[in-house]
């Protein structure tokens, strides 16, 4: 009477622990292959450890084991050489996937993880952080990546973000030097001097006939007994004027030269020596404009 009553208090203990057992083995059962599903191979993994215990079901534990062998073969996995900047082997790293430890030291044995892209961070007390990104393939084992810590630099950035290598010095960018022989804006100063003398040119053109019409004006009043000397006046105010015509219009020629004049002929030209030959005639002035282009 006494061991009948001893193992149906058992059995009341023991019943409600059953029971829980098995829901776990079955909702491990269900959620390992949504996680499957979902190319979450490592955490499915761990599902199916559970789930093919011996203390849960027949039906379970059998789907559960055969599953657990397929994940085995897909889930991807890593491994991972440290060093550091002496090139000697080191342990003491943690190592972070999509910014969960996975990791927290290396111990030699292949690191799991689930495929796709995965941006892997490795971090070590007094060193500069080391990032790399890559793609693993489903069924892709033992990649092997390979990475060098170097010391953090103190008070500052650390060398060599990223990559494990110092950071390269920046390299100074010469100014470029100030050209003798052009103006603002890339355009020759012979442009600026020749336009200014073709203004001046033909400003003083401008006057110069002005002046020659008032004095022919004044001559048409005292035909046919005008004196010489205005006559003459009013001849050299005409002259003056077609001077400075052609000095204006030369000057304007040899500025747009110099100003659409490109590459090595321009430089050599705004430094060639130039000459402006003007001659007077009976009936007007020429001028020559010329130089070495």
């Amino acid at each position: 009477m006494k061991r009948t009553a001893l193992a149906l208090l058992l059995l009341s203990f023991s019943a409600p622990a059953l029971a829980d057992e098995k829901v776990d083995c079955v909702s491990a059962h269900s959620e390992s292959q949504s996680l499957r599903t979902e190319s979450k191979l490592r955490e499915a993994r761990e599902k199916l450890l559970v789930c093919a215990r011996p203390e849960c079901p027949a039906a379970v534990r059998s789907d559960c084991a055969k599953w657990l062998g397929e994940v085995q073969d897909e889930i991807p996995s890593v491994m991972v050489a440290a060093t550091d900047a002496n090139g000697s082997d080191v342990a003491d790293v943690r190592v972070v996937v999509d910014g969960v430890v996975i990791a927290k030291e290396l111990t030699g044995q292949p690191i799991l993880l689930n495929p796709g892209q995965r941006t892997l961070r490795f971090e070590r007390d007094g060193a500069s952080p080391i990032e790399r990104k890559l793609v693993l393939r489903v069924g892709e084992r033992n990649r092997r990546i390979e990475v060098q810590f170097t010391p953090r630099l103190a008070g500052g950035a650390p060398p060599g973000e990223g990559n494990g290598a110092p950071a390269p010095a920046p390299t100074p960018t010469p100014e470029p030097e100030p050209s003798a022989d052009k103006g603002g804006g890339g355009i020759p100063a012979a442009t600026f001097i020749l336009g200014g003398v073709g203004v001046l040119g033909l400003a003083g053109f401008t006057f110069f006939a002005l002046d020659g019409k008032k004095k022919e004006d004044d001559l048409d009043k005292c035909k046919p007994n005008c004196a010489g000397d205005d006559v003459q006046a009013a001849r050299t105010s005409y002259l003056l004027g077609d001077v400075s015509l052609g000095v204006g219009v030369l000057a304007f020629a040899g500025a747009a030269y110099f100003l659409f004049a490109s590459g090595p002929k321009q430089e050599s030209a705004a430094r060639a020596p130039l000459f402006l030959d003007l001659r007077a005639g009976s009936r007007g002035a020429v001028g020559t404009f010329g130089g070495r282009f």
